[in-house]
């Protein structure tokens, strides 16, 4: 908790913004949402926080660790 006091300074939409305070709380990196509308750059930045598709999270995760995701698909499939 604790991350309250920062939902009325965020300008992204209101019904997200609890979302976006707990990952500044957090200092989470990313967000990953199919949602980017509703998390754009110019509300992100001042958290530090880039929202990213889960699409692109799982690129970027597979660019820094190939060997760990592909067992973890092939742990999927069985």
């Amino acid at each position: 908790m604790g991350y309250e006091r920062l939902i009325a300074e965020l300008r992204n939409d209101e019904k997200d913004r609890h979302v976006l305070a707990a990952a500044i709380q957090g200092q989470a990196p990313f967000i990953v949402t199919f949602n980017l509308r509703h998390f754009r750059r110019e509300h992100l930045e001042s958290g530090g926080v880039t929202a990213l598709h889960p699409d692109a999270f799982l690129a970027r995760l597979f660019r820094q660790e190939p060997q760990l995701i592909l067992s973890k698909f092939q742990q999927l499939g069985r």
